[in-house]
């Protein structure tokens, strides 16, 4: 243990009920790793249990405990709190037999299609909402939606019915049904000695009584989290409130970790700056810096945005163009080629990071995007909905695409297969609708048309994927509707213009292989990515990570752009007209700020045109609240770039 530093040496050693609070940077993990191999090797004869959220957490978790302690192989456990609860289950003799996410959601629009008016209930992303609030905690019918609201409680309950009736479990009843039954004393807990969770400020109501359910059972807990970067309340995360009951219940002793090695001294003082506006509701951290490099960080609103975000902003095409040019403004004289390589782009939203893909294509600047992408914009699903149905058959899709130009239930008859099979049953059932006929059979034109260019593949050298390809793209272009903004309609154009050209560069191959090739979501693949930033740092060009602030949670990068940071993408109210809670959304603009080790830079869109407003005192309002908060006194004004000291 030479290599810790003292706090993480007192963690290491210490026996007991244990809650590390550990900053970012901190080296959490490898403290747990630690302290798992001192516990098993003073304790031979004892076993140990590790707890994440993810697969990948757990494996990547039991991996280095396994590295420390290879003689421990056989005492070592590791999981999700679902798979775990899972296994508990069966070893129960209960029979698991789990519900798909889409088995779900139409069970539930079947019980709101059968019972309510349309205008009745919510829309069905929010009762699924709901559904997780209640499944999150410990007495579900007790939870304050059922007691309020009779439309919810219904659907609830109705739901759980015929879940009973079918035998059936979802995700959420492994944990609820393994603690319940655990608590019943039905179901015997794991024999761990010793338990180990990680990032434990995300845990759920039912999750923390999983883990006092094994403390009753004379397993001693180790929870590493940091209340700071507490950032799911909309999974029900219990942050700073579940950890000091936590702390409470079992008597567990707190410790902290507040050495950050990550981030450049500037970098780490403006974000601690920011997480103490949160005092007093979390524990007090006083954070000190690690990394011996003083970093930098930059503020700009040098590119003032257009009316509304339905094209890609400037903000974030300046962004790409600065990224691509080196700009020295964002430099220190000492950077490395190295350290200029690897930079992360990081938003509240994925909306904004499709805008962003857009601005980086057209730079022909490499980047990687392992969740949301392009292809999940609206415009290009539609696209692909056609290509597949000419490659595959697939009609599902291309009902949907038609669906925008007449609702007709004939499109999802079950004896419609195709284009002409619904024009026939439209023909015989729809004949004084003139304009449905014609719409349908302009398809069924274009369809014969866009065949017989793929059957002219490879006729004399001809490319009839690639003609097919972009002649649909021009079709989908013609076809955006007129209801959208002139704006709007420039963005879904790019969108499609990119998507035609990553399908058409594939050349020589089959429609279907190019749609899979470009479409399909593999699995991170960390050697390909060293590999590909290797060659990047030879040749001088950035590899680019484009993530949502969520998505970059315990991750670092070098150099870090958070870009739309402005209150109308963190404080404005939501879509259903509630405010979002301004503590967590003040943590989550902590976790992006301190993800960056060298250079962090802040980019905001300000209009040069309007004289910025106000506050009560006469001081100019920054775009948002956050920045002002990270660094006191700062003044921003359209077309700046200021470096902070």
């Amino acid at each position: 243990m030479s290599n810790l530093n003292p706090h993480q040496q007192k963690c290491v050693s210490y026996e007991g009920h244990l809650l590390i609070v550990a900053c970012p940077g901190s080296g959490k993990t490898t403290v747990l790793s630690h302290r798992a191999n001192y516990l098993l090797e003073k304790y031979p004869n004892k076993n140990l249990l590790a707890v994440t959220f993810t697969k990948d957490a757990a494996e990547e978790l039991k991996s280095r405990i396994q590295g420390r302690s290879p003689e421990a192989k056989r005492r070592i456990g590791a999981g999700t709190f679902h798979s775990l609860s899972k296994t508990l289950l069966i070893r129960g003799g209960y029979t698991v037999n789990l519900l798909s996410d889409v088995e779900m959601r139409a069970i539930i629009q079947d019980i709101v299609d059968n019972n309510f008016n349309e205008n009745e209930v919510p829309k069905m992303k929010v009762i699924l909402e709901k559904f997780s609030e209640i499944q999150s905690a410990i007495e579900p019918m007790k939870h304050p939606i059922i007691m309020r609201v009779p439309v919810m409680k219904f659907i609830f309950e109705e739901y759980e019915r015929i879940k009973r009736t079918s035998r059936k479990m979802d995700f959420a009843d492994l944990l609820y049904l393994s603690v319940r039954e655990m608590r019943a004393g039905n179901l015997l807990p794991f024999a761990a000695d010793y338990i180990l969770g990680d990032e434990s400020q995300d845990m759920d109501e039912v999750q923390h009584a999983w883990v006092k359910c094994h403390a009753d059972h004379n397993s001693e807990i180790t929870l590493v989290s940091d209340d700071d970067q507490s950032v799911y309340a909309f999974r029900q995360a219990s942050g700073y409130e579940g950890l000091q009951q936590f702390k409470r219940e079992l008597g567990a002793e707190q410790m902290l970790l507040p050495v950050n090695y990550r981030c450049g001294h500037k970098i780490l003082g403006y974000a601690e700056n920011l997480i103490q506006h949160n005092n007093p509701d979390r524990v007090d951290k006083p954070i000190e810096a690690g990394n011996p490099r003083m970093g930098r960080v930059v503020v700009t609103s040098a590119f003032p945005p257009p009316p509304d975000y339905n094209t890609v902003p400037e903000e974030l095409v300046g962004v790409s163009n600065a990224i691509l040019q080196h700009s020295q403004a964002w430099y220190s004289n000492d950077d490395t080629k190295n350290s200029l390589c690897e930079w992360a782009i990081l938003a509240r939203k994925n909306n904004i990071l499709n805008h962003m893909e857009v601005a980086l294509t057209e730079n022909n600047l490499p980047f990687v995007r392992k969740s949301s992408s392009i292809w999940d914009v609206t415009i290009a699903k539609q696209y692909v909905y056609i290509l597949k149905y000419l490659s595959t058959g697939e009609w599902f899709g291309m009902a949907l695409y038609l669906k925008q130009f007449f609702n007709d239930e004939t499109l999802f008859d079950p004896e419609v297969k195709c284009l002409m099979d619904a024009y026939e049953i439209a023909s015989a059932e729809l004949s004084e609708h003139e304009d449905i006929l014609a719409t349908l059979n302009n398809f069924v034109y274009m369809e014969q048309r866009w065949r017989s260019l793929l059957e002219s593949d490879g006729d004399e050298g001809v490319d009839g994927v690639t003609s097919c390809i972009e002649d649909v793209a021009s079709f989908v272009i013609a076809n955006i509707s007129d209801n959208f903004s002139e704006k709007k309609i420039g963005f879904f154009q790019s969108v499609v213009e990119i998507c035609r050209d990553k399908l058409a560069k594939h050349k020589g191959q089959p429609l279907k292989k190019r749609i899979f090739k470009e479409t399909f979501k593999f699995g991170s693949n960390e050697k390909a990515l060293e590999a590909k930033k290797a060659e990047a740092i030879a040749k001088g060009i950035p590899i680019i990570h484009l993530l949502t602030l969520h998505g970059s949670k315990g991750l670092e990068f070098d150099n870090v752009v958070m870009v739309g940071c402005d209150d109308k993408n963190f404080l404005e109210p939501k879509s259903d007209g509630t405010l979002p809670n301004p503590h967590e959304e003040r943590r989550l603009f902590y976790v992006g700020m301190t993800r960056a080790k060298n250079q962090l830079l802040l980019t905001c869109s300000l209009n040069k045109d309007v004289p910025p407003a106000l506050d009560e005192k006469g001081n100019i309002l920054v775009p948002s609240t956050f920045i002002r908060e990270a660094a006191p006194g700062i003044e921003i004004v359209p077309n700046s770039n200021i470096i902070l000291s």
